[in-house]
C-alpha cells in the first residue's frame, strides 16, 4: 500500500493539499493550521496550533512513504495530544508535528478533520 505523491490531493471546496515530495514539514503543518481553522475555532480551544518545534519541521517529504496518520491520545499529567506521523515503507515513523488540546472531544474532532483534509 505504498504511497507515491508527486502531486496535490485535492481537498473538495478547498483547492488541492499539497503533500508533494520537497515540501517541508513545516510547510505542510502551516497549510493544515490554516485548513484546520474552522475547526479549531468551533473547537473552543485557544492557541490551538501543530507544533513546529519539532526536530523534524525541516526535513522535506520523501519521495515514498507508506501512510500519514493523525490520532489522539491522552496526555501524560493533562490534557490531550493529537499527532501527526508519516510512515515510511520501511515502517519507520516521522513525528511531523502534534498539538495539545484540553478535551477528548476536541482532540478526536481536530483528529479527525485533519485525517480527512489530508486524505480526500
Amino acid at each position: 500500500m505504498e504511497q507515491q505523491v508527486t502531486g496535490a490531493r485535492t481537498v473538495a471546496g478547498r483547492g488541492p493539499f499539497d503533500l508533494a515530495a520537497g515540501r517541508t514539514f513545516r510547510d505542510v503543518i502551516s497549510d493544515l493550521n490554516t485548513r484546520l481553522q474552522i475547526e479549531i475555532e468551533q473547537s473552543g480551544e485557544d492557541g490551538f496550533g501543530w507544533n513546529h518545534y519539532l526536530p523534524a519541521a525541516q526535513q522535506v517529504m520523501p519521495q515514498r512513504w507508506r501512510w500519514l496518520a493523525c490520532y489522539a491520545v491522552k496526555g501524560g499529567s493533562e490534557g490531550y495530544w493529537v499527532h501527526l506521523d508519516l510512515i515510511l515503507v520501511d515502517d519507520r515513523r516521522i513525528n511531523v508535528g502534534m498539538t495539545k488540546v484540553w478535551s477528548w472531544a476536541a482532540a478526536l474532532a481536530l483528529s479527525n478533520a485533519a485525517t480527512r483534509i489530508l486524505h480526500e
